[in-house]
């Protein structure tokens, strides 16, 4: 059930591009867009950490924002 709208939303069906505006920044959610977008850089286009920080920077963050909401509703419901 999530896995169409995570491969949809990433990238690797549809481009970015011909997405309306709204959907693009729906992107932003999905991981896959991040680990597409690093494995293309590093496998395609032999590119460094340099290039790609935004990409890390971003499945980081997201990461992170994954692990606080779920550790807080873990403590809510045991505390």
């Amino acid at each position: 059930m999530l896995m169409a709208p995570i491969l949809f939303l990433s990238g690797s069906w549809t481009p970015p591009e011909a997405m309306p505006v709204w959907m693009r920044l729906i992107t932003y959610l999905s991981p896959l867009k991040y680990y597409l977008t690093i494995a293309y850089g590093i496998l395609l286009k032999d590119a460094g950490l340099v290039h790609l920080w935004p990409e890390f920077a971003g499945m980081t963050a997201l990461g992170l924002l994954l692990f606080s909401f779920c550790a807080f509703r873990f403590r809510q419901r045991f505390v």
